[in-house]
């Protein structure tokens, strides 16, 4: 947990973006962001981080709550393909050029409007003028009453509020341009990400159908910083960008003969065949034997290794499966030829339903 607004108690920020329909009837919740804040710092570094927040990125502020709600708004209305439309309601803290912008530069078909309680006086193209003095300006389109509620030292009362609107385009923050060579190289980065993963994808849509194709677009992901690196879970379980690499070593003389990155959707199996033949490659002769864990055993690698007339040693899953089940080993189910089915160690029938081949090749049942 983290400071609150405070600065006196504990907890957890919480920014959730709430649907709610025309009438005002709550419709659940689109989107919920939680995190927590540093604790406080003494006055001169609480003045340093101020200024420095000047030249620090979206991504590395709280604001990024307002475009991630917006941007989950947009997500659900293409979900919906544009049957529902929604408008994404935001108080003073979200009136800020970058959401603007990320609402004029959507990259959704079906885009969400966005209605914001202005704060910022901003600079306008409109007569070299300032946001609210251009609107102050403008012919009132209508009035509409309403209900002020009491507060402390104000009773509650009815007020008339006078409404004015217009078209303007607000001019870019005095503060953007030093952040200019900063969003370069982070377009650069986000471009060359963008064809990586492109080329990923189009890759692995070979022979898949549509659904499949749309599937996988939809959980692809890469890693900005490295395009190479991938998610994995760490010993201490933290899931971090990371690279899974192969290692062949000569144990005679205790040298590294090959190494290479695994592939992100590749695993061990798919790794074994490649590392034999680039030992082979490097040393410049074939191997009398070649040892290797269970995380490589499969059919298909095994009619491989047969190919290349590569003698190996490795533990069959199977085996260790059935050293792990005890009672409900594999071996303790006896087949029934006649009805096609399996009577497991308590005697209960396990009939055949389907079967399919996997990725690697194996009959599943």
């Amino acid at each position: 947990m983290g400071k609150q607004g405070n600065d006196k108690s504990l907890g957890f920020m919480l920014h959730p973006t709430l649907a709610v329909g025309t009438e005002g009837t709550p419709l659940g919740i689109l989107d919920m962001q939680i995190w927590t804040r540093e604790e406080a710092e003494e006055s001169e570094e609480v003045y340093i981080k101020k200024k420095e927040a000047k030249t620090r990125t979206i991504e590395e502020k709280e604001s990024i709550k307002w475009i991630k709600s917006y941007n989950s708004t947009c997500e659900f209305e293409n979900q919906l393909e544009g049957e529902i439309h929604f408008v994404n309601v935001c108080d003073r803290e979200g009136d800020m050029f970058k959401l603007f912008n990320e609402y004029a530069n959507s990259k959704y078909k079906y885009t969400s409007d966005l209605l914001v309680r202005a704060c910022q006086n901003m600079n306008i193209e409109e007569e070299n003028k300032h946001l609210w003095d251009y609107v102050t300006v403008q012919p009132e389109a209508g009035e509409v009453k309403i209900q002020v509620p009491r507060r402390e030292g104000k009773k509650a009362r009815e007020t008339t509020l006078i409404v004015r609107y217009c078209e303007v385009t607000i001019m870019l923050p005095k503060t953007l341009p030093k952040l200019k060579p900063i969003l370069e190289k982070r377009k650069i980065k986000l471009e060359k990400s963008l064809r990586v993963l492109t080329e990923r994808i189009n890759e692995e849509s070979n022979g898949k159908t549509e659904s499949e194709k749309k599937k996988l677009m939809k959980e692809s992901e890469i890693n900005i910083t490295d395009n190479d690196a991938h998610k994995m879970q760490q010993r201490n379980g933290e899931i971090n960008p990371s690279y899974s690499t192969t290692i062949a070593v000569d144990t005679r003389n205790d040298i590294i003969i090959t190494s290479f990155q695994v592939n992100e959707k590749d695993n061990d199996e798919a790794a074994l065949i490649p590392a034999i033949q680039g030992s082979r490659e490097n040393t410049g002769r074939a191997h009398d034997v070649t040892t290797h864990d269970s995380g490589f055993y499969s059919i298909r690698n095994l009619e491989k290794l047969h190919f290349l007339n590569q003698f190996a040693l490795m533990p069959d899953k199977r085996f260790e499966a059935d050293m792990n089940a005890g009672e409900f080993a594999r071996v303790n189910f006896k087949y029934d030829k006649e009805k096609n089915c399996y009577i497991c160690p308590m005697s209960k029938t396990l009939e055949y339903t389907s079967s399919f081949h996997d990725k690697n090749g194996r009959l599943r049942f």
